[in-house]
């Protein structure tokens, strides 16, 4: 493939190329990268395999972890880096319900970065109905809080019911979902509505 001899081209004048323009060599390695994982993408949309799917949830997750890896790699000097994605995607485990073929961004970078990686989830309902972990974590704040994962897994029950999403598209967290987090913060003083801001 054209695109993986570049990319493997470019790594290999890495230690001519970068230190005349780090900046430059960073901005071609991330377009060729890019280029590298989309056409593996696409290759694997083009095959009519029955775990088709997994596959393509793996080359994005895949995708996404070499992304946050050279962010980490940048940024080191400057100190830890925070970055913003679903909680699907950054949870240390492999997703609640997929199979054995893919695991999440977050798993692949904790593999690589190991106790350096932390994962906050995020998650509010705070109108849920009671019996649900959203409905508990709604009556510990009134605002917004963050609970330690080891100390909420020990308080709460093995049973809890299904939160129901707040709005299209939300994925609340399960007791399952824990194991693969840190903490978790949850905003109670949302009004739970969507709102488009373009």
């Amino acid at each position: 493939m054209v695109a993986d001899d570049l990319a493997g081209a470019l790594r290999r004048a890495t230690p001519v190329l970068r230190p005349a323009d780090p900046a430059a060599h960073d901005h071609a390695v991330a377009h060729a990268r890019t280029a590298v994982g989309l056409l593996r993408y696409h290759t694997a949309m083009a095959r009519p395999a029955p775990d088709r799917i997994a596959r393509l949830l793996a080359i994005r997750a895949e995708m996404m972890a070499d992304n946050l890896l050279a962010i980490t790699a940048r940024e080191r000097h400057r100190g830890p880096t925070l970055v913003f994605a679903h909680n699907v995607h950054l949870q240390h485990t492999r997703p609640t319900g997929s199979d054995e073929n893919w695991c999440s961004a977050g798993a692949l970078v904790a593999a690589a970065l190991g106790d350096r990686y932390l994962f906050l989830a995020a998650d509010a309902a705070p109108h849920s109905a009671p019996g649900t972990l959203h409905h508990l974590l709604a009556q510990a704040t009134t605002r917004r809080a963050l609970f330690p994962a080891p100390a909420l897994r020990a308080a709460l029950r093995h049973t809890l019911e299904p939160t129901e999403p707040l709005v299209r598209g939300h994925i609340p967290l399960t007791l399952a979902d824990l194991p693969g987090v840190d903490a978790v913060v949850f905003i109670a003083d949302t009004d739970g509505k969507q709102h488009r801001y373009w």
